[in-house]
């Protein structure tokens, strides 16, 4: 999907459905972090950034310091992160879908390509989330979805780089934000971003 920028987009979504079959609708989450080419290109930072932790054997207090301060972040170029992010000049939209061999995925995942689709969106309430105090979340399989985007959210304030990816002021997380994400999955096999979950747990 484009990049959506801000608290006031998370959480909201789009629906898809076939043209003339109105009760066939599904509804898929706005999800930046989703695109697999910025999760690679997160994921190979924070990677780096955590294996320099543990080679300077920095504890809890020190690493969180060396973080906020921005240091580490100065020698990183962010410049083919911010190029995906950027409104796509196609009009092309990117989703990703899991193929659950009914209904409209089943539609979407077959050979005939005669298929007409409607989409529309951003629709929706977005998640209202507070700029200060502690989140917590609770989800289980692809319940994570809605979620995704403000642990990117919150990644991106702490790279420095919500500003250059087009959020207003005031559309962003403060200072006393902390957020506590709890995932559950029924086996690794059917995770949906842990990995990139995990980078930022070790990382934050």
């Amino acid at each position: 999907m484009p990049f959506y920028p801000g608290l006031s987009m998370l959480g909201r979504h789009f629906t898809v459905r076939k043209l003339h079959l109105d009760e066939v609708t599904r509804q898929y989450t706005t999800c930046n972090i989703m695109n697999v080419e910025v999760q690679q290109e997160l994921l190979k930072f924070l990677n780096t950034e955590v294996k320099r932790r543990m080679a300077n054997s920095m504890d809890e207090s020190e690493w969180e310091a060396e973080t906020k301060s921005a240091n580490s972040h100065l020698t990183h170029n962010f410049k083919n992160l911010i190029k995906l992010m950027q409104p796509n000049p196609q009009r092309e939209m990117m989703f990703v879908i899991k193929d659950y061999n009914f209904g409209l995925t089943k539609m979407l995942f077959s050979k005939d390509k005669s298929y007409r689709y409607e989409v529309k969106g951003p629709l929706g309430e977005n998640l209202g989330v507070e700029k200060e105090g502690l989140h917590i979340g609770f989800t289980a399989g692809t319940g994570v979805l809605p979620l995704m985007d403000l642990v990117g959210h919150i990644l991106f304030k702490r790279l420095g780089l919500n500003e250059r990816l087009g959020v207003k002021p005031g559309d962003e997380v403060g200072e006393n934000f902390k957020f506590k994400l709890y995932v559950s999955f029924r086996n690794r096999e059917e995770q949906v971003a842990l990995e990139f979950l995990e980078a930022c747990w070790k990382y934050f």
